[in-house]
């Protein structure tokens, strides 16, 4: 949402991202599906509520996801701290908790 963004706050994200690329990706994903613009985001406040999306978006988004922790060993250590699950089941949890904690708001359904 053409929020300025300081300097010394995009030097913290890009640390943050450096040390998180996995998160970046799957972020970046995110934003792509809604439109947003993951450079100009803040990541301050309730910026997951900057955007919305409808529950077929966010259904695609965790199959995605899904696939995303399944080819990226990586991604799982990084988000979780733990080793890489083979068992879909404990992958879906994750991505659960994802979305649930940084998933978009819900579209309204008229």
């Amino acid at each position: 949402m053409g929020k300025t963004i300081s300097k010394s706050r995009r030097d913290e994200l890009s640390r943050l991202f450096s040390a998180n690329p996995h998160l970046e990706s799957i972020l970046v994903e995110m934003f792509k599906r809604v439109g947003g613009n993951f450079k100009n985001c803040t990541f301050t406040g309730k910026w997951y509520w900057e955007h919305e999306w409808t529950m077929e978006e966010e259904l695609n988004f965790k199959k995605w996801m899904d696939g995303y922790l399944q080819n990226n060993k990586g991604a799982h250590r990084e988000l979780t701290g733990r080793i890489a699950p083979s068992n879909p089941a404990i992958r879906k949890k994750i991505v659960d908790e994802f979305v649930w904690q940084w998933g978009w708001k819900k579209k309204e359904t008229p």
